[in-house]
């Protein structure tokens, strides 16, 4: 049971948005969390006045008492502390981050960055720490030995602008929520709200994981973490580590740590006739050489377009683009379509058979007309 006392004017509530100072028992075949919220909203006009809370953990009568109790406190980066004095660098992250088939990502202000001047990136203080152990698989089963997984994997930035969610950084009194950067496009934009937080990193690195399938659909996870871990910047001490992970993430180095997908190609018209021409274009991402194949050849640029003189005979035929970067190669193909000209109207044909037959026609007719010719005027010569 958990129970939190000591509020003042502040609601405590549960997940549900339901008031409540204590959680209850957890029911049984439930996972173990229990939380409750300080409820401050985030588009709240000031910061609330410092509070003292009292936090208790209490057991269940019939309970067996458990061989870890781990209680965490969420302060946004307020900086709270605990009397008495408790070591607060135990591990934070927690829930489905964890997983072994998840990315955890931590969060550095963007203006707190590389490209904004700031190098190494600083990580937030609210950016949960990793190390915390797993002692069940996901069947539920207590494992033999725990398992501790380096997370976070890698850091995002956060604190971009938005439309409606979160606060203006105009209007905080936190030094470390000002925009100090002297990079043009990095100037944080006054008239707008600001996301922070882990949960407005992580969708940076999904948008980098995104473009990264947009460009070559065939990649796997594994791929793109193994990627973005292997090409982040080290955000101080050896990598990976529990507050960084392996460090802030670079979408364009990572992305040249994967293979190519293949090159897109098309052709305008896509049927002519033979010996006509088409424009053949095509592009690629990620490559550093493309080479023909097919019913062309020779080496190509990673992106450009020609005039293709189709063949002198009817029939399909096949361009192939074979596109490649240290990593690996990936081909296209794309058809054109060539067909025979239309046959003209004076080579032959029914229409010049009837020619014929009229020609010969008339032919005939001048020929009886001479031979009628004489006989008529030897008929007028013996007139009166």
């Amino acid at each position: 049971d958990l129970c939190v006392g000591g509020a003042g004017g502040n609601t405590v509530i549960n997940t549900h948005g339901t008031a409540e100072a204590c959680t209850g028992l957890n029911s049984t075949g439930s996972d173990p969390v229990q939380v409750l919220i300080i409820d401050n909203p985030a588009n709240a006009p000031a910061a609330t006045a410092a509070t003292t809370l009292a936090i208790t953990v209490g057991l269940g009568s019939s309970s067996s008492p458990p061989g870890r109790i781990r209680v965490v406190v969420d302060d946004g980066g307020a900086g709270a502390t605990f009397d008495p004095a408790v070591a607060t660098n135990s591990p934070t992250l927690q829930g489905h981050p964890g997983a072994a088939g998840a990315a955890a990502v931590g969060a550095a202000a963007f203006f707190h960055t590389p490209a904004c001047g700031v190098s190494p990136a600083t990580l937030e203080d609210y950016s949960a720490l990793g190390g915390a152990p797993i002692l069940f698989d996901s069947a539920g089963t207590r494992m033999g030995s725990p398992t501790v997984r380096p997370k976070p994997d890698f850091v995002g930035p956060d604190g971009g602008n938005n439309t409606f969610l979160g606060f203006q950084l105009k209007n905080s009194s936190n030094p470390n929520f000002k925009d100090n950067s002297t990079v043009a496009q990095c100037q944080n934009n006054a008239s707008f709200p600001n996301f922070f937080g882990t949960s407005a990193a992580t969708p940076h690195a999904a948008a980098i994981a995104a473009l990264m399938l947009q460009a070559n659909p065939a990649l796997t996870p594994s791929q793109i973490y193994d990627a973005l871990r292997q090409s982040a910047l080290a955000m101080g001490g050896a990598t990976p580590n529990f507050n960084s992970g392996s460090g802030f993430i670079q979408a364009d180095a990572a992305l040249k740590l994967l293979p190519p997908g293949p090159p897109s190609l098309s052709f305008s018209p896509a049927s002519v006739t033979e010996g006509g021409s088409a424009t053949l274009t095509w592009s690629s991402i990620n490559t550093a050489s493309c080479t023909a194949s097919g019913s062309w050849s020779g080496t190509q640029m990673t992106s450009g377009s020609a005039m293709i003189t189709a063949p002198m005979t009817a029939g399909d035929a096949a361009y192939t683009l074979t596109c490649s970067n240290p990593k690996g190669s990936a081909a296209a193909t794309v058809h054109l379509t060539v067909t025979a000209p239309p046959k003209s109207g004076g080579g032959g044909g029914a229409l010049d058979e009837l020619t014929a037959l009229v020609l010969a026609a008339l032919c005939c007719g001048r020929l009886l007309l001479r031979r009628a010719g004489p006989a008529v005027s030897s008929r007028r010569s013996r007139g009166p």
